[in-house]
This record gives C-alpha cells, sequence and structure tokens, in this order.
C-alpha cells in the first residue's frame, strides 16, 4: 500500500514471472507481455544459453512494464513491481507434488546449471 505521508507510492511485491510476466494486455495498444515456454520444456532442451537469454528477455521485460505502470495479471488489484516469485529450483521428484511444470527438471546438474 502506498504511504502519503511520506510520499511513497503503492509497489506491487507479489509479482510472477515463471515463463514470462504475469501482467495484463494494454487494452489501448493490443500489446501483452511474451510468454515463453514452461520451465520443464526450456530444462529439456539442455541449451542454457537459450535459458539465459528467456530469462534476460524477462527481465527486461518486467522492467519495462514496472516503468510502463502495467498492472498485475493474476491479482490485478496493483502494479507489476520489480520483486518476482521465480523461477522455481527444485529438483522434480514426486509427480504427487502438482508444481511439477515450474521446475526445469529431474537432473539435480541441470537444475543447478539452471540456478547459476
Amino acid at each position: 500500500r502506498a504511504v502519503p505521508r511520506l510520499g511513497l507510492p503503492a509497489y506491487g511485491w507479489w509479482s510472477e514471472a515463471l515463463h514470462g510476466v504475469a501482467a495484463m494486455c494494454d487494452p489501448d495498444a493490443s500489446r501483452c507481455p511474451t510468454s515463453f515456454p514452461i520451465p520443464t520444456a526450456l530444462g529439456a532442451s539442455f541449451d542454457l544459453p537459450l535459458i539465459w537469454r528467456v530469462a534476460v528477455a524477462i527481465s527486461d521485460e518486467a522492467r519495462a512494464l514496472h516503468h510502463a505502470g502495467a498492472r498485475s495479471a493474476s491479482w490485478a488489484t496493483g502494479p507489476v513491481g520489480l520483486n518476482y516469485w521465480s523461477p522455481t529450483l527444485n529438483v522434480q521428484r514426486d509427480p504427487r507434488w502438482g508444481r511439477n511444470q515450474e521446475s526445469p527438471g529431474e537432473d539435480p546438474y541441470l537444475v543447478g546449471q539452471y540456478a547459476e
């Protein structure tokens, strides 16, 4: 929330960028944030330079959307911030976990390289 007496605007600290910035599309310009393949698909490529380029593109777009005043898609209650809950760096071990699509894969070495 904003703190008017200190002149601080509201800040969106709950943003998500698992496979692109989760932000609402700009209805005036018909532009939406880029959506990339999920981490499991990127991990399956074993192409670490590609994964790096995707991460850089997401971070650049996140900063641009923040400066443009975009609103969060998941909670549409505030602006897109600069703190992101991504990536998930758990090794896929059990299909019952239910969030395996958020992880780059089963290979501990790959997940470690993904995290670097």
